[in-house]
């Protein structure tokens, strides 16, 4: 009985000293890939309801190797963490937990509210859809993990029946800010833009060289994004159209008509009446290559016109590829929408560039 005895009290002692202090903050130095990960805590880690947490930051250590395991993206590895810390509060107190946010005056405010706009801010500007990643949604998958065994499981379903009755606000669109993260968003993706260009060579395609490709969150940080080179073009969308018109037939052409096109509509985001004329010349400079390319054969003409897709809906989606640069470009549909562009003599004159030339 003694060894028994004393591997309870152990456990217990081990459990008590470990969630006693407060969780520290979630800090840059506890996300980046030099972070020592606790040991894996195996079946001792089942025997107590709150597990083991070694390194005490409020996370169980085999949660935490499985953030760790599942995702190098430091921004996403921050998420997770924070969500992992919501069940960790939910296993210390469920029912308290729950009256707490039912009975609160104002749900948005909330820590299920900020986690779940965290969470959607976060998809939006990495742009990740984690249903598709983890085959559910991120907070699930994380749930699905946590509540492994089954006391932790009949907690949660009390958890669950203590909310039951209450009205609880969704994040809107509008609510998905960077406040509702509980990390520094910045200084992460700013890290993970450095390392990115790091391991990136110089690419020259045509004699023309091309910035290196940004990481996905230091690009969609802002609105109008990363342009290294101040050419008006965003440089992921840069890569883009040398990447997507490499095989076509006149694809110096097509490649030239596409970057102009690019660079009318990222003028969309800040002079919607300019992008409008911008928009009306690439039109006009597209329809001069087709003719171009043609040779003044309709048969041809007609061809060429459906196989050289340029302002289709991949490049749109490409171009406004977060909630905020769409709604730019749907407040500039609105204000065109009644609008004829007039009809006038194509001419190279059109174009930015002397396509003749290409």
């Amino acid at each position: 009985m003694k060894p028994f005895f004393s591997m309870t009290f152990f456990l217990f002692c081990l459990s008590s000293v470990v969630y006693a202090a407060k969780p520290i903050p979630i800090t840059n130095d506890m996300i980046l890939k030099s972070y020592l990960l606790p040991p894996s805590p195996r079946k001792l880690g089942r025997q107590t309801i709150l597990g083991i947490d070694s390194n005490k930051n409020g996370i169980r250590d085999d949660i935490e190797r499985i953030i760790y395991n599942k995702s190098e993206n430091p921004v996403e590895r921050a998420l997770m963490l924070q969500l992992a810390r919501d069940y960790e509060r939910i296993m210390r107190d469920p029912i308290g937990y729950a009256k707490k946010q039912k009975n609160a005056k104002d749900s948005s405010k909330s820590q299920d509210f900020k986690d779940s706009a965290c969470e959607r801010y976060i998809e939006d500007l990495l742009s990740i859809d984690f249903e598709k990643k983890y085959g559910k949604f991120l907070t699930i998958y994380l749930q699905d993990k946590y509540m492994n065994t089954k006391e932790r499981r009949r907690l949660y379903r009390r958890y669950n029946v203590a909310l039951s009755g209450g009205v609880y606000s969704v994040p809107l669109f509008r609510d998905q800010k960077i406040e509702a993260c509980e990390f520094d968003v910045v200084s992460l993706v700013r890290e993970a833009y450095d390392k990115h260009t790091k391991i990136q060579k110089q690419i020259v395609i045509d004699g023309h060289e091309l910035p290196l490709n940004p990481s996905r969150g230091y690009n969609n940080l802002t609105l109008l994004g990363v342009d290294v080179n101040h050419n008006g073009i965003r440089d992921d969308i840069e890569h883009y159209i040398f990447e997507r018109y490499k095989e076509f037939d006149s694809y110096k052409k097509l490649r030239a008509v596409a970057l102009q096109y690019a660079y009318a509509l990222q003028v969309i985001l800040v002079d919607k009446e300019k992008a409008y004329g911008l928009l009306h010349d690439a039109s006009q400079c597209r329809t001069y290559v087709i003719n171009q390319i043609s040779a003044d054969n309709w048969k041809s003409w007609s061809h060429n016109n459906k196989k050289f897709p340029i302002l289709d809906r991949e490049f749109i989606d490409n171009q406004f590829n977060t909630y905020l640069r769409s709604q730019e470009y749907w407040k500039y549909t609105q204000l065109v929408k009644d609008r004829k562009m007039k009809e006038e003599r194509t001419s190279k004159n059109s174009c930015n560039i002397n396509i003749e030339l290409l």
